[in-house]
């Protein structure tokens, strides 16, 4: 797959989890998803990073 493509996709779960979060009522819950979102997060800013390097 597309380095671009994957990005995008994680993108989206970011956002989607996002919304989800504002919902979620159990705190424990909550702080749960928050850890998926950054993991997420961190995961596609790797990729990108990753992508956009120099070829050596």
């Amino acid at each position: 797959m597309n380095a671009d493509f994957v990005a995008a996709i994680l993108e989206g779960f970011e956002g989607t989890l996002d919304e989800v979060i504002e919902c979620v009522v159990s705190p424990a819950l909550r702080a749960d998803l928050d850890i998926l979102q950054t993991r997420i997060c961190s995961l596609r800013l790797t990729i990108d990073a990753q992508d956009h390097e120099e070829p050596r």
